[in-house]
């Protein structure tokens, strides 16, 4: 994996290193079912130029999982052509090109009709009951670390975990303020001062005040829609409830400086990938759903999108959650009868 990662930031300038990433284990996972064994940590890459099997192997996934191995496909047989001008795979990226449109068409023709796909349907939960199940287990592991009087010599890298795992819940439980993604995995916890003094605004960042006149809040500045010219530094205000929890977690914490702090190396963020992970086995340890952050944006979009009145309170809840109102309306919101 980490030998295609390297070809694709060598030779595909134009992509971040993070999705050069994302398509380095797209492509791994499919050597896997293909059963290609590296050399090296080398493929035969020839072999992803066989549609035919690929399509194969891939038949009983879902078709945006099939879309995404193929666009991961498509980006290493272009780089391999542009460094290999005599490799033959135009005829491979042709016919995975046809089959994404293809996908993509139906993809979208079903978000139209705005239904549960059959597996969102098997983990779905309104809102209002994820909320009331969630919080309260996760802050009941927690409150003996978050007390004054708790001894630090007993801190271990479970508490960490515990606590890290509150923080999620507190912040994807939809209750204080809009869901965001994953970028919540990198952020920074700085001070107003600091924040002010950022020449450039280059991560993710908890911006704390020091009184609670103004509010504390989040500026989420790396996202994946970052760079489309839309929205910008996305600032989101941590109500007092909220950031009362939060300053608790904080001093009982290995690392403060950290929203998410790695357990095992608390001087590093967990991933966001990770985080994603970790919001999956909370919600189906506590929930028994297997709950994506994707998932997480439907519930709260669903739950909120009939409530707002008019285009300019979907256009501003857009913006809060760095989409647009047609993605909302189309891919989000699903039909759901308990709301």
């Amino acid at each position: 994996m980490e030998a295609i990662h390297q070809l694709l930031l060598k030779h595909k300038t134009n992509v971040k290193p993070s999705t050069a990433m994302k398509y380095a284990r797209s492509l791994n996972t499919l050597a896997n079912k293909l059963k290609m064994k590296p050399q090296n940590d080398i493929f035969d890459y020839n072999k992803f130029t066989d549609f035919n099997k690929v399509c194969k192997v891939m038949s009983d996934k879902s078709e945006t999982y099939q879309a995404s191995m193929y666009s991961a496909c498509v980006v290493l047989l272009c780089t391999l052509c542009d460094i290999n001008q005599n490799m033959e795979c135009e005829d491979a990226i042709l016919k995975y090109r046809n089959k994404i449109k293809k996908v993509a068409t139906s993809v979208k023709n079903e978000y139209k009709q705005n239904k549960k796909s059959i597996k969102q349907d098997m983990n779905w939960i309104p809102l209002n009951e994820l909320q009331e199940q969630l919080i309260p287990p996760l802050e009941e592991r927690v409150k003996h670390m978050i007390r004054k009087s708790r001894p630090v010599q007993t801190f271990s890298i479970q508490d960490q975990t515990f606590l890290n795992e509150y923080v999620m819940g507190l912040l994807y439980c939809g209750k204080y303020f809009p869901l965001t993604r994953l970028e919540l995995g990198s952020c920074k916890v700085i001070s107003y001062d600091e924040y002010t003094k950022l020449d450039t605004k280059s991560d993710n960042y908890v911006v704390l005040r020091r009184y609670n006149k103004t509010p504390s809040f989040i500026s989420l500045n790396k996202y994946k829609t970052e760079g489309k010219g839309v929205h910008g530094e996305n600032v989101i205000e941590l109500p007092t409830e909220l950031l009362d929890k939060l300053k608790a977690v904080f001093k009982a914490s290995m690392n403060s400086k950290l929203l998410f702090p790695k357990p095992s190396n608390p001087t590093e963020s967990v991933s966001n990938q990770k985080l994603g992970l970790n919001i999956t086995s909370v919600c189906k340890r506590i929930l028994n759903k297997g709950i994506t952050s994707q998932l997480l944006r439907n519930i709260y979009i669903t739950h909120h999108y009939p409530l707002m009145k008019n285009e300019l309170e979907r256009e501003e809840l857009a913006k809060k959650m760095m989409t647009s109102v047609d993605m909302m309306r189309i891919v989000y919101s699903k039909e759901d009868e308990s709301e």
